[in-house]
């Protein structure tokens, strides 16, 4: 009771003072009277405006390897887009829908900005004339424009020119050996072009043969890809205890070029040995041959090369196509007509190239039809015939018209050109026995 007693006083006095608190705030809310409140004042006052300027988007060059199997979205994907517009755009657009046929191994290159966008996209085509030696090689390009639209077009770039030097020794084939001195197919291809009118390269070569060559090589300035192969500018070969060579030049500035022998012959066939790069023969013309079908004796009048089907098969010298459709035995066929009462089949072909059909001009080396298996045959492979005045004759044996040689005007600017190529030919032959020594 004494605690409670002394306790009380302390409680009335916290009341007072609540009960004081609220006596002076009704005070200080009270109205004050119209002429007591301050006049009125305008107060100026510098307020400092901060903004931040977004970010610029940032673009990305990215680079990749078309794997086999590779679509344009797994490509994109790969390469960082995540950009649906741009499937879609190459799916419709009439020039980007190329790249749906890209082929593996080659590069592409792409700018790709931070939203995922595609705002460029490169891919190769390849080189912009037949024989890729115009010097320019043809881009397809899909790119975004000012608007932000893609677009897609086709550009050609200049590329640069190199010159490589080789020198290998036959142990087998032609293209063992090139192969395995890293020269390019394409090279041993037209090596086989430009001599095969003088040498048999499925028949006449012996081990210990030599072939050097001079080549160029092309590349394009902003390009990942690796350098490709151009034209052969020289070439040397000895087989058997003979000796060939062959030198790239043209008359005049407009002329596309040949390739002459050291004396100036020409080396240029009205027609090419073979219909098929890298083909090997698997039945040659024959009298009597037995038929892998029926089991019988029966003449082979024509030579046959053996290759995956869908190969490409080149038409052998400048004509018109004379017929191209089904002839029992021969499956799908192209007879080809040329100058001079020649004619050539082609057949057990799976298909032509689009749009052929009598009539039309073909030139040497224009690809015609593919490989294939119809008519009778036992497997894919091309069967070709050479015919003279309308009787096969074997298109490995006989001779082929050349063309005119060098006038003595050309032949001088001809011997000045070769001499620096032969310099370089034994250079390089010197060098390539020394290795082995």
């Amino acid at each position: 009771m004494n605690k409670s007693f002394a306790l009380r006083p302390v409680s009335l006095a916290v009341a007072a003072v609540f009960a004081l608190g609220a006596a002076v705030t009704a005070f200080g809310v009270a109205p004050l009277p119209q002429a007591q409140l301050p006049a009125a004042q305008t107060v100026h006052e510098v307020v400092e405006f901060r903004y931040e300027v977004a970010a610029p988007v940032e673009r990305v060059i990215q680079s990749d390897r078309i794997r086999r199997g590779d679509t344009v979205s797994s490509l994109a994907g790969r390469l960082g887009a995540t950009d649906p517009d741009f499937t879609r755009f190459v799916a419709s657009d009439k020039v980007a829908r190329k790249l749906l046929r890209f082929q593996a191994g080659r590069i592409v290159q792409a700018e790709i900005d931070s939203m995922g966008l595609v705002q460029r996209f490169h891919y190769p085509l390849g080189a912009s004339d037949a024989d890729g030696i115009d010097g320019k090689s043809l881009r397809l390009t899909v790119r975004r424009n000012a608007a932000g639209a893609l677009e897609a077009l086709e550009e050609q770039v200049a590329v640069s020119r190199n010159v490589e030097m080789r020198s290998v020794e036959i142990t087998s084939s032609l293209f063992a050996a090139t192969n395995d001195a890293g020269i390019p197919d394409s090279i041993a291809s037209q090596v086989a072009d430009i001599l095969g009118g003088e040498i048999d390269f499925q028949r006449d070569l012996r081990v210990g043969d030599r072939l050097s060559i001079v080549y160029e090589t092309l590349q394009e300035a902003d390009s990942l890809e690796a350098p490709s192969a151009g034209r052969v500018l020289a070439v040397e070969m000895s087989n058997n205890g003979h000796f060939y060579d062959a030198f790239h030049f043209a008359r005049s500035g407009d002329d596309a070029g040949s390739y002459y022998s050291s004396d100036g012959k020409s080396l240029k066939k009205s027609f090419l040995r073979y219909p098929i790069e890298f083909a090997r023969i698997s039945s040659r013309f024959s009298n009597a041959r037995t038929h892998p079908l029926f089991g019988t004796k029966r003449p082979h009048r024509g030579v046959d090369f053996a290759a995956a089907r869908g190969t490409r098969v080149r038409v052998t010298g400048d004509g018109s196509v004379d017929f191209a459709g089904v002839i029992r035995g021969y499956g799908n066929v192209i007879k080809v007509r040329h100058p001079n009462n020649f004619t050539t089949v082609y057949a057990h072909l799976n298909g032509f190239v689009r749009g052929l059909r009598r009539g039309n001009k073909v030139h040497q080396g224009d690809v015609i039809g593919f490989v294939g298996q119809t008519g009778w045959a036992t497997g894919p492979h091309l069967h070709y015939e050479f015919q003279v005045n309308g009787i096969q004759s074997n298109p490995l044996k006989i001779a082929l018209p050349s063309g005119r040689p060098l006038d003595a005007d050309a032949l001088a600017r001809f011997k000045s050109l070769t001499s620096g190529y032969k310099t370089e030919l034994a250079r390089t032959e010197i060098a390539q026995v020394a290795s082995f020594e």
